[in-house]
């Protein structure tokens, strides 16, 4: 990140309780802005107060610095932390459309009417992202234009790239996870095609939020 433009942003995994603030003040001046915390690889699943007091503990660490908490979850887990994010006063960005369950409508599934809401109230950021992680959603395009309609301002587009997760296959090195084919250039007119291809959602986003979410900070 030093050798890049001052511009670089990064967003970094680490233990709030452990972390010192010579190591959080050395990654600030990198271009470091924000903390991911990852439910949903892990597969861990949490009670309601432990979810919170995480969420508040991370909040603590970063909070003077003006750093983001990215948060990879499942859609069915916003109920649990929808009453805590205003609270948090820091800004929270839900990778992946708040990953719905492929197996339902997401304007079926629990946590859906949270998501909107906090975005109405422009308490939550959503990156457009990874849809083919969730591709046989019954409603997946009306679900993107939903988001980007309801919060036209706090919706940021990411590539996901390189792209992993496809399944683990075994060689003889061991077992690797190969990356998945996806055809960029169509992912991106999918893009244009939830903003109704009007140019000003386009604008804002491919440019406006996201230089608001990590350039104005």
């Amino acid at each position: 990140m030093r050798s890049l433009n001052p511009d670089c942003r990064a967003i970094v995994s680490f233990d709030p309780a452990s972390i010192s603030e010579v190591d959080l003040h050395a990654m600030q001046l990198a271009g470091v802005r924000g903390v991911r915390i990852n439910l949903k690889t892990k597969g861990e699943s949490r009670t309601k107060e432990k979810l919170v007091a995480q969420l508040r503990e991370y909040s603590a660490r970063i909070q003077s610095r003006n750093w983001i908490i990215q948060l990879y979850l499942n859609l069915d887990q916003m109920p649990l932390i929808a009453d805590c994010i205003p609270e948090l006063d820091v800004r929270v960005v839900l990778d992946h459309m708040a990953s719905p369950d492929p197996a339902s409508s997401a304007a079926s599934q629990s946590g859906y009417e949270e998501l909107l809401d906090l975005l109405r109230k422009s308490a939550v950021w959503v990156k457009i992202s990874g849809v083919y992680r969730f591709s046989e959603l019954p409603d997946l395009d009306s679900f993107a234009k939903t988001l980007i309609k309801t919060g036209p301002h706090n919706v940021i587009w990411a590539s996901d790239w390189p792209h992993t997760g496809d399944p683990v296959v075994a060689t003889e090195n061991g077992p690797i996870s190969s990356y998945r084919e996806v055809d960029d250039t169509e992912f991106v007119e999918r893009y244009f095609a939830w903003c109704d291809h009007r140019e000003e959602q386009i604008q804002r986003l491919f440019v406006d939020n996201p230089r608001r979410l990590w350039l104005d900070c």
